[in-house]
């Protein structure tokens, strides 16, 4: 069974990569004027580049499939709120930027402003993805690191009882253990 807290490491590596991809092929078919990914009439773009605006599409809807299954992570407590508000903030703002690239892609594919929004989504996203890196491989902060550390303490603990237990069969003191 799959649980949030393995689910949103999962779902969220879609969203960047379908995003950078998307990008991508915009940037190849408004550079290579290709025919098989857009064509140009006058001062007009005629897209046929539906694989790219689709990549959007499907990038959007696990952005905000990333964003929920993160809150739900967030529930567990493993990280403080101070370390986890910095990253959701990051992600909220990224999935703003990637609802309007999305939009403008189906639009107004190559204007001003979608051209700003695809900039500052790939910000955002760069931000975001830095953000969740530093959470995840912060050794200060890991909730793995901590347990390992504590775990090896407790068996150092339970193997420290349990010798005096082979050598003591009683307890005259219940402080010992």
């Amino acid at each position: 069974m799959i649980s949030t807290v393995s689910f949103h490491p999962f779902i969220s590596h879609f969203p960047p990569a379908l995003f950078f991809s998307g990008l991508t092929l915009l940037f190849l078919a408004h550079k290579k004027n290709d025919v098989k990914l857009s064509y140009h009439e006058g001062n007009k773009w005629y897209e046929i580049i539906s694989s790219a605006t689709f990549n959007l599409s499907l990038g959007l809807f696990a952005a905000v499939i990333a964003n929920f299954s993160g809150m739900v992570s967030v529930d567990i407590n493993l990280r403080t709120v101070v370390d986890v508000e910095g990253h959701q903030g990051y992600a909220f703002l990224f999935t703003l930027f990637y609802g309007f690239s999305a939009g403008y892609a189906y639009t107004n594919t190559f204007s001003r402003t979608a051209v700003g929004f695809y900039i500052a989504g790939l910000l955002a996203m760069g931000a975001c993805l830095f953000s969740g890196y530093q959470m995840v491989f912060s050794w200060r902060r890991n909730p793995a690191y901590l347990v390992r550390r504590n775990s090896e303490s407790i068996n150092q603990f339970t193997t420290e009882v349990t010798r005096s237990k082979n050598t003591n069969s009683t307890y005259t003191n219940d402080n010992e253990i």
